[in-house]
This record gives structure tokens, C-alpha cells and sequence, in this order.
């Protein structure tokens, strides 16, 4: 048990170390050395607080598909974008009342000029 604790605080530390040098480099403020410890302990104590919740409940809570209304279609689209090369991707399923899959497809974009828009052109196939 001692290890997986010594791996998780492993990996907090170097996500929140690796998001600090991230935000440095999209021209935020730098964080000094006890910021970023801060932070990691806080999210360490988060995820504990988190754990202790889903071991009361006996069950973690699991987001889950709902199906529409009776008749109606779902559409689950969602897309990438990545700024410098300015394409990304796109994928959508579509599904019936009963949680059957109708049809699925997935491509590429170019030419795209944000997240939103990339969001968009997937709907759009989605509808089609």
C-alpha cells in the first residue's frame, strides 16, 4: 500500500510541476518552488478526502449514460484542436432511445480557428 501512495504523490508532484512549466511558458506568472508544493499537497489531500467519500458510500460515483426521451436520438459529439497547426479532429456517436449505437464516425479538420469551432464542425458531421 506504501508504494501506490509513494507513486501517487509521484505523479501530483510532477503533473502539478509539469502545469506550472506550462502556464510559465504561455506567458503566465512563474511559480516559485513552495507554491508548486503547496499545490501538491493540496491535491493530495483532495484525492484523500475523495477516497475516504467513495469508501463510506461503498460504491465511487461513476458518471453513466442516460438515454434521451422515448423517440428522440442522442448525439455524443467531440472534437481536438491544436492551435499551431490549426487542425484537429472530430468523432460523434449517435444512439436511439434504447442506448442502441445508429452510427458513429470520426475525421480530420483543417483550417480550424478554435476549440469552439472544432466542437462545431463535429456537430455538424454528427448531424449530417
Amino acid at each position: 500500500m506504501l508504494l501506490v501512495k509513494e507513486r501517487h504523490e509521484e505523479v501530483v508532484l510532477l503533473w502539478r510541476w509539469w502545469s506550472a512549466r506550462n502556464k510559465m511558458n504561455a506567458g503566465e506568472r512563474r511559480m516559485g518552488c513552495s507554491e508548486v508544493c503547496s499545490s501538491v499537497m493540496y491535491q493530495l489531500t483532495d484525492f484523500e478526502k475523495l477516497g475516504n467519500q467513495a469508501k463510506g458510500d461503498g460504491m465511487a460515483a461513476r458518471p453513466k449514460w442516460l438515454p434521451p426521451a422515448e423517440g428522440v436520438y442522442k448525439l455524443n459529439v467531440d472534437a481536438s484542436f491544436h492551435a499551431t497547426s490549426r487542425d484537429g479532429g472530430w468523432g460523434y456517436v449517435a444512439r436511439n432511445d434504447q442506448g442502441e449505437v445508429l452510427d458513429i464516425g470520426a475525421g480530420k479538420i483543417t483550417n480550424v480557428s478554435s476549440v469552439l469551432h472544432a466542437e462545431a464542425l463535429a456537430a455538424l458531421r454528427g448531424l449530417e
